[in-house]
């Protein structure tokens, strides 16, 4: 049985909503659901939006393109040195 993460992944967009009312997972009680979402959430794998209502993010990349950039200077000015 897939996790309920891989579930998501494979039928949901990142930043397309998800209805907790209408996620019915095999073999996943309505309470189990609930736990394993929170979890989710929790890790930052799931955003909440609302009530019942849940995202994948979008992976962004700005961080780590600023810590590049700032070791890009650093080493820069090491040479430079």
């Amino acid at each position: 049985m897939e996790t309920l993460y891989e579930y998501l992944l494979k039928n949901y967009n990142p930043n397309e909503p998800i209805f907790l009312a209408d996620l019915q997972i095999e073999g996943m009680s309505r309470a189990n659901l609930r736990q394993q979402i929170k979890k989710l959430t929790d890790a930052g794998k799931v955003k909440r939006f609302d009530s019942g209502v849940y995202f994948l993010p979008k992976k962004r990349f700005s961080n780590l393109q600023s810590e590049v950039l700032w070791l890009a200077r650093f080493y820069d000015k090491l040479i430079r040195i």
